[in-house]
C-alpha cells in the first residue's frame, strides 16, 4: 500500500472518528468501541506512515470533521464566527503536511 492511499485511510478514519463519537453520545452503554476503532487505525497508520504521521492525520481530519459537522448543525452562525475555527484548521492541516512530508 502507497502513503497517499494509507493517508487517505486514516482521513477517512479520522471523520470516522467524528461519525462514530457522535453516535456514542446518544448511546450510554459502559463499553465504547472508539479505542478498539483507534487501535485499529493506528496500528496499520503506524507500521506503514510512522507514530507522528499517523497521530498528525487523524488528529487534522478528526478537526476538519467536526468542524464540518458543527457548521451543518448550526444553520444561523453568521460567516464571521467560523473565521477563527476556519483558520485554526487550516493551520492544523499544513501541520500534518509538514508533519507527513518529512524525511529522515
Amino acid at each position: 500500500m502507497n502513503h497517499s492511499l494509507t493517508l487517505a485511510f486514516l482521513i477517512a478514519a479520522g471523520i470516522g472518528l467524528v461519525v462514530q463519537n457522535t453516535l456514542m453520545v446518544r448511546i450510554t452503554q459502559t463499553t465504547s468501541t472508539i479505542l478498539i476503532a483507534m487501535l485499529l487505525n493506528s496500528l496499520v497508520g503506524i507500521v506503514l506512515v510512522g507514530a507522528a504521521t499517523t497521530i498528525a492525520v487523524l488528529v487534522a481530519s478528526q478537526l476538519i470533521g467536526g468542524l464540518v459537522l458543527d457548521i451543518f448543525r448550526s444553520h444561523d452562525v453568521p460567516l464571521r464566527a467560523l473565521a477563527g475555527p476556519i483558520c485554526g484548521a487550516i493551520l492544523l492541516v499544513i501541520g500534518a503536511w509538514l508533519v507527513a512530508r518529512r524525511s529522515f
